[in-house]
């Protein structure tokens, strides 16, 4: 692969892993809500959650892009009806388990990080993307996608917790506002959504 098509590929994981989306969106409210310590479940979840499909997006990103191209767009359902059930959850009570309200409720936890990566269109699309658009012209080899998949995650995760560190240093604001940013995270959450269908 080349210099610049690895450059390439890696501006656009870049731009994709720090933009708003379901993942840093989550991590950044639960941050402020329940703090870093009690968001540190629902952050490894997210973290190996996105491993584990950046990983599938590797293995999969040349049959999906041959053999199957019109599968991505059944994959749109099911992310936008669970990323609208973490908005609504989000809305009602903060990230709380127990339909608590802000730092009172218990924060999501690792099994609902990782599930939301199964389902989170923005991750499957943008991995796949990158892999059959950057990768797979240049180097359609296992070992160079699966190492840009791994460096895709890398990123993910990295962009992820600067998100939750943002949430940190908001933490006193989101005790003050909480239920006004709670909605206006869970209505940025539930936007995202509709970018799943432009």
């Amino acid at each position: 692969m080349s210099f610049v098509a690895f450059c390439s590929f890696l501006s656009y994981a870049l731009i994709a892993a720090v933009t708003p989306g379901p993942n840093n969106i989550l991590a950044l409210s639960s941050v402020a809500a329940h703090g870093l310590r009690r968001s540190v479940p629902l952050l490894a979840g997210i973290s190996a959650g996105f491993l584990a499909v950046m990983l599938l997006c590797g293995g999969a990103a040349l049959v999906l892009a041959r053999m199957l191209p019109g599968l991505a767009a059944w994959l749109v359902w099911p992310g936008a009806l669970y990323i609208l059930w973490l908005a609504w959850r989000m809305a009602a009570g903060g990230v709380g388990e127990e339909g608590g309200s802000g730092a009172t409720g218990r924060p999501l936890g690792f099994w609902s990080g990782l599930a939301l990566q199964f389902v989170n269109v923005k991750v499957l699309l943008c991995g796949l993307t990158a892999l059959t658009s950057f990768v797979l012209p240049h180097a359609p080899d296992g070992p160079h996608v699966l190492g840009c998949a791994l460096v895709f995650a890398a990123l993910g995760v990295a962009c992820n917790l600067l998100w939750a560190g943002a949430g940190g240093l908001l933490r006193e604001t989101f005790r003050r506002h909480g239920r006004a940013l709670n909605l206006l995270l869970a209505g940025l959450l539930a936007a995202s959504v509709l970018q799943m269908f432009m």
